[in-house]
C-alpha cells in the first residue's frame, strides 16, 4: 500500500509498481475501493463529490464535460439533491462537439452544445462555467431549485441578472428558457438558503413584491436582528422554520424571543413551517400574509420614531 497515492488512481496505471492482478486483490480485499468503473481510492479516504470528480477526470474522454447539479457542487453551490431517482454522487456529464454521450453506469451522460469559453477546470476537471451552469439548472430544473441556483451562484460567482442576458439570448428556442428568463429577472444574492429563495418566489407569485431578503432593523433590548424576509416600512417580516433550519431546540427558543420582542415593537411575523411549499401548508401562510398586510396596509401603516435613519439606536456598520 506504501506506493499507492491518496487521491483516485487508475486501477491499470503502470506507475503504481504493481501489476493488475495485485491490485485487484487489494479490492478485494478491501484496502482499495473502486471510485468508477477502473478507477480506485484508498479505502481510508472518505467519499465525496469532489472524489468522484478527481476520478473522472481520469476516464472521461475527450470533449466531455461536468455539468448541471455536480458542476454546480463543485463551484462551491450546493442548492438540491440533483435529478430526482438518482444519488447526489452520480456525476452528470455532456459530451460535446458532436460526441456520443457517455454509457457509464456511474454517470448520468447527455449530450449537449457548449462553447469552448463555457468550460473551465475546477480541481483538474474539466467543467462548465458557473454562468452556464447557472443558466442549464435554470432551464432544467423546477422554478424553485432554479431560483436557488441562480441566486447562489449571484451571491458566490458573482453572476448577475446582466452577465445573464447574453445567455438567454444564446438560448432562445431551448425548452425551459421561458423560466429561465423570468427568473433571471429575479435574482437576488441577499438571499442565504435554498429555502429563503423559494420563499421569496413563492410570495412574489402571490403578490407580496415588497418582501426583501436579509432585512437588518434594530430591536429594543435584542439589538440588531436579520429577517429572512421583510417589508420594512410596515413591519411584516416572513421567515422560514423547517425541522432542517431549526434541529437546536436553543436556537429554536432564541428565535421564538426574538421574535416576541419584535412583535412588541409593532412587526407582524409569518412563520412558513415545513410543507409550507405545498398545500394546505401553502395556502395557510399566504393567507396570513395577506391578512397581515391588510392590517399593515399603506393607510394604516404605524410612525416610529425609532424607525430607519432616525431614533435613538446606533448606526449600522
Amino acid at each position: 500500500m506504501e506506493n499507492l497515492p491518496w487521491t483516485p488512481f487508475l486501477l491499470t496505471d503502470p506507475a503504481l509498481g504493481r501489476d493488475p492482478r495485485s491490485v485487484r486483490r487489494l479490492v478485494a480485499r478491501g484496502a482499495v475501493r473502486r471510485v468508477l468503473r477502473g478507477v480506485g481510492v484508498r479505502a481510508e479516504v472518505a467519499g465525496s463529490l469532489l472524489l468522484r470528480a478527481q476520478a473522472a477526470a481520469l476516464v472521461l474522454g475527450p470533449g466531455q464535460v461536468v455539468c448541471d447539479y455536480s458542476a454546480a457542487w463543485l463551484h462551491g453551490v450546493d442548492v438540491g439533491p440533483g435529478r430526482p431517482g438518482r444519488g447526489p454522487d452520480v456525476l452528470d456529464v455532456a459530451s460535446v462537439a458532436g460526441r456520443r454521450a457517455t454509457r457509464r453506469g456511474d454517470a448520468d451522460g447527455c449530450r449537449r452544445t457548449v462553447a469552448p469559453d463555457e468550460v473551465t477546470r475546477v480541481h483538474g476537471v474539466a467543467v462548465t462555467t458557473p454562468l452556464r451552469t447557472a443558466a442549464d439548472l435554470a432551464c432544467r430544473w423546477g422554478r424553485g431549485d432554479a431560483m436557488a441556483a441562480l441566486d447562489a451562484f449571484a451571491r458566490l460567482h458573482q453572476v448577475d441578472a446582466e452577465a445573464h442576458r447574453p445567455m438567454v439570448a444564446r438560448f432562445a428556442g431551448r425548452r425551459g428558457v421561458t423560466q429561465y428568463r423570468e427568473l433571471v429577472a429575479r435574482i437576488d444574492p441577499r438571499a442565504e438558503s435554498p429555502r429563503e429563495s423559494w420563499l421569496r418566489l413563492t410570495a412574489h407569485d402571490h403578490g407580496f413584491t415588497d418582501l426583501e431578503p436579509q432585512v437588518e432593523t434594530w430591536v429594543e433590548g435584542r439589538g440588531w436582528v436579520r429577517l429572512d424576509l421583510a417589508d420594512r416600512r410596515r413591519r411584516i417580516a416572513l421567515e422560514y422554520d423547517g425541522a432542517d433550519v431549526h434541529g437546536d431546540d436553543q436556537k429554536q427558543a432564541d428565535d421564538e424571543e426574538r421574535r416576541a420582542a419584535m412583535v412588541r415593537d409593532g412587526w407582524v411575523f409569518v412563520v412558513v413551517r415545513g410543507g409550507g411549499f405545498v398545500e394546505p401548508g401553502l395556502s395557510r401562510w399566504v393567507g396570513e400574509l395577506r391578512d397581515a398586510y391588510a392590517d399593515h396596509g399603506r393607510g394604516s401603516c404605524r410612525r416610529y420614531a425609532r424607525g430607519e435613519g432616525a431614533g435613538r439606536h446606533p448606526r449600522r456598520g
